[in-house]
């Protein structure tokens, strides 16, 4: 099962919010695995919920931008467009612009700064790979981007033997830094785009659909509602009644909405699961000898036991702190998107 791995939340543009996937470590002791992969399932459900919160955001920025770009008033201007390669599984990073290489000392501070980040993380990255490759059976695994998210890697890598090394410290420190070179790269890649923050993406995306509601004599009615934005007026068919990109950024508000309100009623109810796990799992480290023994464990494996029960219990007293930052970003989240609603967007925030 895979959990977190003690990341604090800290949602900044400049800094990750992604949080990295860890294998709960095994101790050999039955009921103490048992134990382990039942406390897995909340821990999952809080790293499900931020990184998809995560993805939600970032997506409603980059069609803000381009929305922005479309419209009368136009967008930010765009620095340029981020590149990545993979060669001989070592990956590089540059920027251009028209087919011409942007030398990033010629980027604005902030731009500058995201650049720094992400080509540190991919430094890190190619000392990770050669590790792995040292690994049996994984002496080609090397990078490739993501079909799916251009400005994102993948460890292109034989399954079977990802899945025989899945528990290794080597495999973890490596999607460990995956991840957060992945969370650096989107953040560039919409900072080269054009910045604009959620509430700018929002209020640009409901004047859009505004405008072509009036074409047809048709008005978008917006509220606050038990404190969510409530939207009414929509067609059933945006596709055929929106341009592509406003329909798109409809669906996805829509989306974030309806997640974000799903999860007001779920993160108490989650919090109150993880508090009992962690008040149980206080008794394991006195159980310890007593378990081991009964699972006929050596004095080798008793030490192991003992440190990754210490390692496990880490990981599960950290998630409430973790479950409380993202409780946060949701109502932040949700602020910004009503600010938007209401018209109330000043210097880009609401």
């Amino acid at each position: 099962r895979r959990v977190h791995g003690g990341v604090h939340l800290t949602y900044r543009m400049g800094k990750g919010n992604q949080l990295p996937e860890v294998e709960m470590k095994d101790t050999k002791i039955p009921e103490f695995d048992e134990f382990f992969e039942k406390s897995s399932d909340p821990i999952s459900s809080v790293i499900e919920w931020n990184n998809k919160l995560d993805e939600m955001v970032k997506e409603t920025r980059s069609i803000g931008s381009d929305i922005k770009k479309e419209s009368t008033a136009g967008g930010p201007p765009e620095l340029g467009k981020l590149k990545i390669q993979v060669q001989d599984s070592v990956v590089t990073v540059s920027v251009e612009k028209a087919g011409q290489p942007v030398s990033p000392k010629t980027l604005d501070k902030v731009t500058k700064e995201y650049f720094s980040m992400v080509e540190t993380k991919a430094k890190l990255l190619n000392k990770r790979i050669k590790a792995v490759q040292k690994l049996s059976q994984l002496e080609n695994a090397t990078f490739k981007t993501n079909a799916k998210a251009p400005h994102q890697l993948v460890l292109a890598a034989d399954p079977a033997a990802l899945e025989q090394h899945k528990k290794s410290d080597v495999i973890a420190d490596l999607q460990r830094s995956l991840t957060k070179f992945n969370d650096r790269s989107d953040t560039l890649a919409i900072q080269l785009k054009g910045p604009v923050t959620l509430a700018e993406a929002v209020s640009a995306l409901l004047n859009s659909m505004k405008e072509e509601l009036k074409k047809k004599g048709q008005e978008l009615k917006v509220a606050i509602e038990d404190g969510m934005p409530k939207i009414e007026g929509i067609p059933d068919s945006v596709e055929d009644f929106f341009p592509e990109l406003v329909a798109r950024g409809w669906e996805l508000l829509k989306q974030m909405l309806d997640f974000i309100k799903g999860l007001k009623d779920q993160v108490p109810e989650l919090q109150e699961k993880l508090e009992a796990l962690i008040n149980e799992a206080k008794d394991l480290p006195g159980q310890l000898k007593d378990a081991a023994s009964r699972a006929n464990l050596g004095a080798m494996e008793l030490l192991k036991a003992g440190k990754a029960t210490s390692a496990n219990i880490k990981t599960l007293s950290g998630t409430p702190v973790i479950l409380k930052t993202l409780s946060q970003t949701l109502k932040d989240t949700t602020l910004e998107i009503a600010g938007a609603v209401t018209g109330r967007v000043e210097n880009g925030k609401a």
